[in-house]
């Protein structure tokens, strides 16, 4: 494991090849620097491709991995962000949504939307993740594999990531501001319905960037 790196991962599919590659190229612009695009082949089912995702992302050397879906918009300052975020460096930190819709029925219907840690099992959207490497490739990835396991219908990746971290024991924990947006205008691979709700509807800060120096630039 190399220390304070952060690894990019791009879940795409054929049809949205082309947001996948412009995700790719903002990461490559902006300070996550590069990233690897998975795409999802023939034959392959949406969990198995997941699933591949997953996998990779626990293969990496990287201390810390994200998992994007095609559809999001990023900002300039994400692994600074990432690597400066307190809640990040807690225990039992298992995840942390970099993307959180307002107007998640979960959460309206269990919590209040200004609690930073996640409470409840389910989390919804999760369209660009964080994870500790280590702690998901050693704790996380069976619960989260055993929740799909379970529940197939649907493809419910933010589900499964959520209920499986709280599961294993560990914290679910949104970013605040949101550092990524969901672009709603990309339409479903499961002909979903894309609603205003589906996107962070102004919170989300491009630009945002949290006072304080990365590990590798503090004296």
């Amino acid at each position: 494991m190399i220390k304070n790196t952060v690894a990019s991962f791009i879940q795409a599919t054929p049809k949205r090849l082309y947001a996948a590659e412009r995700l790719a190229k903002w990461i490559e612009k902006y300070d996550l620097n590069k990233s690897t695009t998975l795409i999802q082949g023939p034959g392959v089912n949406a969990w198995d491709h997941f699933f591949n995702v997953m996998e990779a992302m626990c293969a990496c050397d990287a201390e810390w991995v994200i998992r994007f879906e095609d559809d999001a918009i990023i900002g300039p300052n994400i692994r600074h962000n990432v690597l400066t975020w307190p809640e990040a460096k807690r225990n039992r930190f298992g995840v942390g949504w970099l993307y959180s819709a307002p107007a998640s029925i979960i959460d309206v219907i269990y919590e209040a939307r200004t609690e930073p840690r996640h409470q409840n099992k389910w989390l919804e959207g999760c369209v660009a993740v964080l994870f500790k490497r280590d702690v998901l490739r050693d704790n996380l990835l069976p619960y989260i594999r055993k929740w799909a396991e379970k529940n197939p219908a649907g493809y419910c990746y933010d589900y499964a990531i959520s209920a499986g971290v709280k599961n294993a024991g560990y914290e679910i924990w949104r970013h605040n501001p949101p550092i990524v947006e969901h672009d709603s205008t990309i339409k479903s691979s499961f002909n979903h319905t894309i609603l205003p709700e589906h996107c962070t509807m102004g919170a989300f800060r491009k630009n945002f960037k949290r006072p304080g120096a990365t590990p590798e630039e503090e004296p």
